[in-house]
């Protein structure tokens, strides 16, 4: 009887298989394929190393449509069959063409989904533009922390099938256009790296626009505030999981590589690396799977005009610049950098540096938002607005202080009567009708206390005064009775 393979044993076979197919595709990108044979190869091997389903690849035609490239078990997912399904996986494909980042969209979110299946998707480029989607159909079962990692290594292999649409090949790279085409873009990436000043947006910027500038299959930010070492972006993913295991592991290697504030370069062997990044860096390879990472630090940036004599000279050389985070670069089927990596690499880290600390040092400003808010109205005043709101002002100004220095006589006129000055309101002690002869003063009399002014007639009082009488004769009448008994 044989013994059970160990699971570590399995999951290493696993990684080897998985390994050798993205090597494969790899190749395949560089080699001279029609391309319906080469889209049908590289999406069985992507479907074979993630475990998926079924899988398409889409690419836009001349009048704009999205046309199927090659498609592998699609009948099994019954995307065609259910009604309305290919409407909703159209909106889905358009949304992955407009923003070009990959995306993983689950049972149970906000967006719909065309079947039962997990969609695992990524956009092709050609030259900055997105010209296709690969759309992966996995299990419903599958696990959460398992769906980043198969949207990483579809983005990683949708690199090698861009290069195949772009025609690049590895002996291009140091061909005149592709450097003038290299610093074309670097000029773009500084522009868009410049035009903000929050710190997310720009490591968003620098991470999406770096890594097609880099040819590199994945490009982290990490930067460092105080102690804390923390992911900010990472290429192809619109947020960072902070609690995924590759990030985590991310993380321990780039807090260790900021302490030492050196550039850091793995191609295989550990050996010559320096001992406190071996265990951070086994880690961190074993959860990638990336045969190549390069780790390069980014600075606080030095000021422009600084003190000048030999005591201020002597004390930058003693002041050692920190480190303000590291750039990540990652290669998965290659063990070797490609020329002009490190060089290049170096080069984004100087500008991106800068660019995540000025906007730190912008964030630092204590009540930012309302300096902002009283800045944009103070500009609203420039120009002739200034002007017209300065004669308003001195015109309401003139009019106050002349309504108040300016005296005047203001005559009144008006009707009034004499009154006198005791008055006392009468009131009946009970309801009733006054008679029109029953008045005995007239207005203006002068009366005295207890002095009768009017008769009133009332047949309330009428009533009880005949009930009381009444009652009188009743019991006058009872008690002759009872005498004469």
């Amino acid at each position: 009887m044989t013994e059970p393979v160990p699971s570590d044993e399995n999951l290493r076979r696993v990684r080897e298989k998985v390994m050798q197919l993205a090597r494969e595709i790899e190749q395949m990108s560089g080699q001279d394929l029609p391309p319906q044979t080469y889209f049908q190869e590289f999406l069985n091997r992507v479907v074979m190393a993630v475990g998926a389903r079924a899988g398409v690849v889409w690419l836009v035609e001349d009048g704009g449509r999205l046309g199927v490239a090659a498609q592998a078990n699609l009948d099994q997912v019954g995307l065609r069959e259910r009604p309305g399904a290919l409407q909703l996986n159209e909106r889905i494909l358009g949304e992955v063409l407009q923003t070009g980042e990959a995306r993983t969209i689950m049972q149970g979110g906000e967006t719909q989904l065309p079947t039962e299946h997990v969609l695992v998707l990524s956009a092709l480029h050609k030259e900055k533009n997105c010209v296709g989607v690969v759309e992966l159909f996995q299990r419903p079962d599958v696990p959460a922390k398992a769906q980043s990692g198969y949207m990483q290594f579809l983005e990683q292999m949708c690199g090698y099938a861009s290069r195949y649409i772009e025609g690049k090949r590895r002996n291009q790279s140091g061909s005149t256009d592709l450097k003038h085409s290299f610093w074309t873009d670097f000029e773009q990436f500084l522009l868009r790296i410049q035009r903000t000043l929050d710190e997310q947006e720009v490591a968003d910027a620098a991470a999406s626009d770096g890594r097609s500038l880099l040819a590199c299959d994945r490009l982290s930010i990490v930067i460092r505030k105080g102690a804390a070492v923390r992911v900010r972006s990472v290429s192809g993913q619109s947020s960072v999981n902070q609690r995924s295991n590759l990030v985590t592991a991310m993380t321990k290697l780039a807090r260790s590589v900021v302490e030492m504030g050196e550039t850091l370069v793995y191609t295989g062997k550990i050996e010559g690396l320096p001992p406190q990044v071996e265990q951070p860096l086994a880690e961190f390879v074993q959860e990638s799977g990336s045969r190549m990472v390069m780790l390069v630090p980014t600075f606080e940036s030095l000021p422009m005009v600084s003190e000048q004599g030999e005591d201020a000279e002597r004390e930058r050389r003693a002041k050692r610049v920190k480190a303000t985070g590291c750039l990540i670069v990652e290669q998965v089927a290659e063990s070797e950098p490609t020329p002009q990596l490190e060089m290049r690499t170096e080069l984004l880290a100087d500008h991106v540096g800068a660019a995540l600390w000025n906007a730190r040092q912008h964030h630092r400003i204590l009540g930012l938002s309302l300096w902002k808010l009283g800045g944009k109205a103070l500009e609203w005043f420039h120009g002739r607005k200034l002007a017209t709101t300065l004669a308003v002002l001195a015109a309401i100004a003139a009019i106050c202080i002349t309504g108040m220095t300016w005296r005047t006589r203001h005559r009144v006129e008006a009707t009034g009567k004499w009154m006198p000055v005791e008055q006392h309101a009468v009131f009946a002690f009970a309801d009733g009708v006054i008679l029109a002869d029953a008045l005995k003063v007239s207005g203006g009399d002068v009366v005295e206390k207890g002095q009768a002014l009017l008769t009133m007639e009332s047949e309330q009082l009428d009533e009880q005064i005949e009930k009381a009488q009444a009652e009188v004769r009743k019991q006058q009448s009872l008690r002759r009775h009872r005498i004469a008994e």
